[in-house]
């Protein structure tokens, strides 16, 4: 749910302030299939659980959480006064 909400969240703020009238339905539309797919995916990791360990699914989220900061840190500041889209 922390993912889902933080997906949410940056929907909201960062893509529809990236995107152009004609894009952000289809940005929109993107993220919310991303979104879902990922949650329909996260059922692994109850699997991965049973057979490998909490450990395991720790270092595995543990590994995404530090992926995320390294591409939520390449991301262009659309919120500030000098971008153009």
């Amino acid at each position: 749910m922390i993912a889902h909400q933080g997906v949410r969240l940056a929907r909201s703020v960062h893509v529809v302030d990236m995107a152009d009238r004609d894009n952000r339905a289809t940005y929109t539309a993107l993220s919310n299939s991303v979104v879902g797919l990922t949650l329909l995916a996260g059922g692994v990791f109850g699997v991965v659980a049973q057979w490998l360990g909490i450990g395991v699914v720790l270092a595995i989220f543990t590994l995404m959480a530090a992926l995320a900061i390294m591409a939520g840190a390449g991301l262009d500041d659309v919120q500030g006064a000098d971008f153009r889209v």
